[in-house]
């Protein structure tokens, strides 16, 4: 795409997807804004090093791994950094600066059992981090981990050899991940014996375009739109021959004990435990119009294309799906707020910048506040939530006993991406720095950011490459 002399400026908000986008992280919505004015701009989104694209105002970021790459005409590109912030169990916080170094702080106790040594520390792009353990993938496609043997943060030789790897993620006591070669998948860990052995025919599949874990089930798509599992049978590790027979899968999810996936028709079939989810009541399954999936703990909220959703799972997670909730068809992106004791809320975002919500009164996210607008992205916690304005302002509420902006109100101001775990939240600036408030789970403060961090740590950058590249 030709660049003009007159260019405006895109503003782009919503934050790279953390982890890998599994269970209740799901896949990030990252809008596309004019910078004066702060209305949508209909652009392209495209990955770095890949040819297709995406055109529309929001774009879904399913590889947080890669850079995305932005183009409007009559605007000045810009390419978005890959994966540079997520959090270690809500013990550590994990980034990527623009040296492409990691660094990491938080918990003393945790810190020490996890260090980076100097001289591994280079050529990071994308963080994935997960409970004990933690993976970074650096811009030669090789893999570096640390953290705890007994949850997947020994990797193997073999592993540490390569340069060819797409993705990497947790799944309890266990990393796996995809690659460009053979084995195209391999996971390594404690959890890997029994039903965690990985099939030789799934190692040895060169058409895997997605692999999606939780802590009981790993499961891979391929082109031809099919999916294979391996795993607990209660976790979605064992699919039914009818889903397996399915040649038109475009989008697999999972929540913590279940599976579902999304048809090119417009349906939506799931497996795993009965009432998590797993099964599809049947006047969803019969509805061909869902084009995207939210994942709950133990529910599914689906997205039809006429702005409306259904939802199904464990009723005890939300409480109910209220007539009015049911009757909205302006939304355009859910996030799901947990809860210690089981109780949740689902939060909605309306195409005209209004929130929504419902579920459990008791974690302080209903009411949702008064007079919130012009909102264009949330990032939901367990009892917290955030939502990032237009104007790069932010509003956050909840029941957290960890999570207090307090201190930090003040500099919540020019935020592009807000990042969330059950203890800590930070937001990235267009000053190329952090604003971070929380704490760890043994209460330690997650704001004293090391040397290297502040205004060193990018969302975006301009981008002078062609569309053709």
């Amino acid at each position: 795409m030709k660049e003009n002399n007159m260019a405006n400026t895109l503003l782009i908000m919503g934050r790279r997807t953390q982890g890998a986008g599994c269970n209740t992280l799901c896949y990030s919505r990252i809008v596309a804004l004019d910078a004066a004015t702060l209305e949508p701009v209909t652009a392209l989104w495209r990955y770095e090093g890949e040819e297709t694209t995406t055109q529309g105002n929001a774009f879904y970021d399913r590889d947080s791994v890669n850079r995305l790459i932005v183009t409007a005409e009559g605007y000045d590109s810009v390419i978005l950094s890959a994966g540079n912030v997520d959090f270690d169990s809500g013990m550590l916080i994990n980034i990527i600066n623009n040296d492409k170094q990691l660094k990491q702080w938080g918990s003393l106790g945790y810190m020490r059992l996890y260090p980076i040594a100097d001289e591994d520390n280079h050529d990071f792009q994308k963080v994935t981090a997960s409970f004990g353990c933690s993976f970074a993938i650096r811009t030669d496609g090789s893999i570096f981990g640390w953290g705890d043997p007994k949850n997947g943060g020994q990797l193997k030789p073999t592993t540490l050899e390569r340069k060819d790897i797409l993705e990497v993620m947790p799944s309890d006591k266990a990393g796996v991940l995809r690659a460009n070669g053979s084995p195209y998948i391999e996971q390594w860990g404690p959890s890997t014996t029994g039903v965690f052995v990985l099939p030789d025919y799934i190692a040895e599949m060169d058409n895997i375009v997605d692999l999606v874990c939780n802590d009981k089930a790993r499961i891979v798509l391929t082109n031809e739109g099919k999916v294979y599992a391996w795993g607990a049978a209660e976790g979605g590790g064992f699919i039914p021959e009818y889903i397996a027979n399915l040649t038109d899968i475009v989008a697999v999810h999972v929540n913590t004990a279940s599976a579902c996936v999304l048809r090119s028709n417009g349906q939506v079939a799931a497996w795993g435990r009965y009432d998590a989810g797993g099964v599809v009541p049947d006047e969803i399954a019969a509805l061909t119009d869902i084009v995207h999936i939210y994942s709950g703990y133990l529910s599914y909220v689906a997205l039809r294309a006429n702005g409306s959703i259904v939802i199904w799972g464990l009723l005890d997670e939300y409480s109910n799906f209220p007539d009015e909730i049911a009757a909205l068809t302006n939304i355009v992106d859910v996030q799901y707020c947990g809860s210690p004791i089981g109780h949740g809320n689902y939060v909605l975002l309306c195409d005209d910048g209004t929130v929504q919500g419902f579920g459990y009164e008791n974690t302080g996210i209903l009411p949702i506040p008064e007079g919130l607008n012009n909102v264009v992205t949330l990032s939901g916690a367990p009892q917290y939530c955030s939502a990032l304005k237009k104007d790069g302002t932010v509003v956050n509420w909840g029941n957290s006993i960890y999570i207090d902006d307090s201190q930090v109100r003040d500099k919540l101001v020019n935020v592009r991406g807000i990042y969330s775990s059950t203890y800590c939240m930070a937001a990235i600036t267009t000053d190329d720095s952090l604003v971070v408030w929380g704490q760890t789970a043994d209460q330690e403060p997650m704001t004293l950011i090391p040397d290297g961090v502040q205004g060193n740590i990018s969302y975006m950058q301009p981008y002078e490459g062609s569309s053709s590249e």
